[in-house]
This record gives structure tokens, C-alpha cells and sequence, in this order.
């Protein structure tokens, strides 16, 4: 638009000189039609943004990751005459979908509707705007533009995936690996350790089914009383330095983390304490399954925004924790100060697992910090679990 303006001054300029030394019919209406034309133009311009009507609709709100959602926006023109050129730009440049999102420039002729329909797979978990964030409408000659009035934002929440671990390395209050598969029924509350007949007052909810199909007889389940320490769960949530989609990545694997470590604790009647910090210390508590939904649907819109390094998170929270406790760590960034705060844990007697989801894809990329520190973890005997860029959290975790 600068340019129009900039190759229009000069035109004028020109104009209004030959006007002055020529003085003849011809050249005066050329010095006319310079003036009014930018005039009719701008009328012009004005109408169509009167007249301009467009729609916009996403056919999900809620989905989860892996899957797609449809995107369809479409423009009118119920007039006989051109619309000479409207530019559309969209939400979503400014994140992980902006490949599916580029602003479109068009012209719409008379009596005209052009639809654009988008399927727009997510990849990653996050809560993202959708829709046409503004529509500048132009004048033929390029000189002026002005922004219609849009409607507001279409909000897609992307669910992270939940990933069900057979086994994660936590402890009980003995010291012992929780490695026994659990009851996660209602009216659990202990391990499956042998098989019985039934007995007259025996729950139908503890029917071992396959063995009852098995023997032609009711079975039940016995189970064992344990008792399980606290799980403390602390999510990094500081920002990171790398471009949108290596950052948006790397927070996936993060969330899913969380996600898998959480619900196998809950699906377990394992209590827990989720701490993070944001604006503020937050701390979630919970002990039965029932409860995973409400964490779940917090981790999914939860932003990478805070300023407040993990081993803060950590120092601010020292008054919640419990003795002899599980400490589950859930970070992209390890530093002398973590492995400060993990040394501190460990001479209180906690059992403290690492997960570190990295930015590159192989341990030999990381820099100098990172592998001393991961080395001096594992001469704590601290559990590091190491999840590189290209890892997926199923497999590794």
C-alpha cells in the first residue's frame, strides 16, 4: 500500500506540473481525473465494507489430540458489482497451526460466495483460537484500507492423550517397588494378591471373572492392605527459548506426562499432590480416580508462562511435603540449582523420580550443564527418566 501511495504522489505531482505548463483541455481533465479518482475510489471502498457479509463455523469444540477438526468460512457478495480486493487473516499464525491458517487476499465478483474449507489435524494438546481475526477491505487503486468489525474467536480445547502405565517406579512406605498390579474398582483400596471361592457376604464388585468362567464357579479376588507414601508431582511450567513448534512439543510431552504419572496414581487410590506454579503457588490434591477428571481437564489448559524456576517450585512448597515421599519431577530444564533441591529430597529420605524431556534428540546434543547434572543425579540414586525430542512419552515412561 505504500508503494501505490508513493508511485500515486509522483503521478500527481507530475499531473498538477503539466497542468500548470500545459494549459490545454486535455491535460486539465487528466489533472482532474487525478483529484477525483482517489475520491470515487474511497466511496467505493466504503460501500463495500457496508455491504460485506461473511460466516465462520467449527464443527467440534472439544477434541482430542491426534484428531481434526473442520474449519469452513465463507464470504458474500450479494451485489451486482466487484469486490476489488479484501484480505482475510486468521488466529492461529502465531501458533503450532499457522501452516493451515495464511492469510488470504481475494477478489469476489458480482452476485458471488466463496467458501474455504479447512481440516485442520492437532497434533498437540492446547487450547487454541479458530476463526478470521480481521478482513481489511481496499480500494482499486490501492491507496486506502480499512478493518472490518469480526466476529469473536471460535475456542478449540485440545485434550491431551492419557497413556495408561503398567508400572512406574514408586515406592512404598517401606521402601518397596509398587509393582503389583492394583484393583481399580470401587471399593478397592488394596493389592490383588490371591484367588478364593466365593463366601457367603463377599462383594460381586471382587468376582475374579475369568477364573469364575474358567472353574464354572464364583471366584473372588483377595486382597492385601499396603500402604502407600505421598506423591508429589511438580510441573515445570517456565517458558522456553525455542521457536513455536519445538516449544509446543516439548510442552506436549510435559502435559502427557503429568497426565500418564497422574493417572496411574489415582487409578491406584495412590494419594497425590500436584504443585506448580503460575501466577501463584497452586497445589491439587487427590486420592480416588473420580478425582482424575477435574486434574485432567486443569492440565489440558494449563500455559507455559510462569517465571518461576522448578527448583523454586520446589523451595516454596517444602512446608506441604511429607517425610519418606514420593517426589516426581516433571521438567525440560535441568540445572545446578534442580539438582540442588533433588540433593535436599533425597537427605529427607524421599524416593525422587526425574523425568526430563529434552529439546534434542540425542544425550550427546546436551550441553555441558545438563549431562554433569544428570550424571551426579544417578549417583544420587535418583530415578532419571530421559525422554529425547524425538521419544514418545508411551514408550519411554
Amino acid at each position: 500500500m505504500l508503494k501505490n501511495r508513493i508511485c500515486y504522489g509522483i503521478v500527481f505531482i507530475i499531473g498538477m506540473i503539466l497542468c500548470y505548463v500545459y494549459q490545454s483541455p486535455a491535460i486539465s481533465l487528466f489533472g482532474y481525473t487525478l483529484i477525483f479518482l482517489p475520491i470515487a475510489s474511497l466511496l467505493y471502498m466504503l460501500w463495500v465494507y457496508a455491504t460485506l457479509t461473511y460466516t465462520q463455523e467449527v464443527d467440534k469444540k472439544f477434541i482430542t489430540k491426534g484428531e481434526s477438526i473442520r474449519f469452513l468460512f465463507s464470504i458474500h457478495n450479494e451485489s451486482r458489482w466487484v469486490y476489488p480486493d479484501i484480505e482475510v487473516i486468521f488466529y492461529g499464525v502465531d501458533s503450532i497451526l499457522n501452516q493451515y491458517f495464511e492469510s488470504k487476499c481475494m477478489s469476489i465478483g458480482g452476485r458471488e460466495k466463496k467458501t474455504y474449507d479447512y481440516q485442520v489435524q492437532c497434533k498437540y494438546r492446547g487450547y487454541y483460537e479458530i476463526g478470521i481475526r480481521q478482513i481489511y477491505v481496499k480500494d482499486f487503486l490501492g491507496l486506502f484500507r480499512i478493518s472490518c468489525k469480526v466476529m469473536n474467536p471460535k475456542f478449540v480445547t485440545v485434550y491431551p492423550r492419557i497413556i495408561p502405565l503398567r508400572y512406574f517406579p514408586l515406592l512404598d512406605q517401606d521402601g518397596q517397588n509398587l509393582d503389583i498390579e492394583r484393583e481399580t474398582s470401587i471399593g478397592g483400596g488394596g493389592l490383588f494378591s490371591s484367588i478364593r471361592p466365593y463366601v457367603y457376604g463377599d462383594s460381586m464388585k471382587q468376582v475374579h471373572w475369568k477364573m469364575t468362567a474358567k472353574k464354572q464357579e464364583l471366584m473372588m479376588k483377595e486382597r492385601q492392605s499396603v500402604s502407600v507414601s505421598h506423591t508429589y508431582l511438580f510441573l515445570d511450567l517456565t517458558k522456553h527459548p525455542y521457536d513455536i513448534e519445538r516449544n509446543t512439543v516439548i510442552e506436549d510431552k510435559l502435559i502427557e506426562c503429568m497426565v500418564a504419572v497422574s493417572y496411574y496414581c489415582l487409578r491406584n487410590s495412590m494419594p497425590i499432590q500436584f504443585i506448580y506454579h503460575t501466577k501463584k503457588l497452586m497445589t491439587y490434591s487427590a486420592r480416588e480416580e473420580n478425582a482424575f477428571h477435574m486434574l485432567y481437564k486443569e492440565l489440558s489448559e494449563l500455559k507455559f508462562d510462569s517465571e518461576i524456576a522448578l527448583e523454586e517450585v520446589i523451595a516454596l512448597s517444602l512446608s506441604q511435603r511429607a517425610i519418606r515421599s514420593n517426589q516426581v519431577l516433571i521438567t525440560a530444564k535441568v540445572t545446578y540449582g534442580l539438582y540442588q533441591q533433588v540433593e535436599a529430597l533425597v537427605r529427607e529420605g524421599c524416593h525422587v523420580i526425574v523425568v526430563y524431556v529434552s529439546p534434542y534428540e540425542d544425550k550427546l546434543e546436551e550441553d555441558e550443564v545438563c549431562q554433569s547434572v544428570l550424571k551426579a543425579l544417578y549417583k544420587l540414586s535418583v530415578v532419571c527418566i530421559y525422554m529425547g525430542f524425538e521419544d514418545e512419552p508411551e514408550k519411554v515412561l
